[in-house]
C-alpha cells in the first residue's frame, strides 16, 4: 500500500468511527468535497479512487455500483473496521447474506 493510501485511510477510518458520520447526509457533502479536490488540487491514486467509490457506491443508487456485499468485502479485506460498520448500519439485511468470515477479534464489534 501507498503512503497516500495509508493516510486516506487512516483519516476515513477515523472519520468513521463517529456513528453520525455513517449517514447518506453526512457523506453526500463529503463526496461533493473530495470530487471537488479531485478535479482542483490532487491526483488520487487507483487504490484511494478504489476506496472513495467503494465508500460513495453506498449512498447512489447507481446499477453501475458494487453492492453492498461486495462493498463489505472490501472493506473487511483491506481491515477498515469503520467501513464494514458503515454498510451494516445503512444495509442492515446484509448480516444475513454475506458469506464473509469476520476476523474473529472484530466479531464483538458487529455482533
Amino acid at each position: 500500500k501507498n503512503s497516500s493510501f495509508e493516510v486516506t485511510f487512516l483519516l476515513l477510518n477515523t472519520w468513521l468511527s463517529y456513528k453520525e458520520n455513517r449517514s447518506k447526509s453526512s457523506l453526500m457533502p463529503l463526496q461533493g468535497y473530495i470530487v471537488y479536490l479531485q478535479r482542483c488540487c490532487f491526483n488520487f491514486t487507483g487504490d484511494v479512487k478504489v476506496l472513495f467509490s467503494h465508500l460513495f457506491a453506498l449512498c447512489n443508487n447507481n446499477a453501475d455500483n458494487p453492492s453492498p456485499n461486495e462493498i463489505m468485502d472490501y472493506f473487511v479485506r483491506i481491515e477498515m473496521r469503520n467501513g464494514v460498520s458503515l454498510v451494516l448500519d445503512s444495509n442492515p439485511d446484509v448480516v444475513k447474506t454475506i458469506g464473509l468470515d469476520i476476523p474473529r477479534s472484530w466479531q464483538s464489534c458487529f455482533l
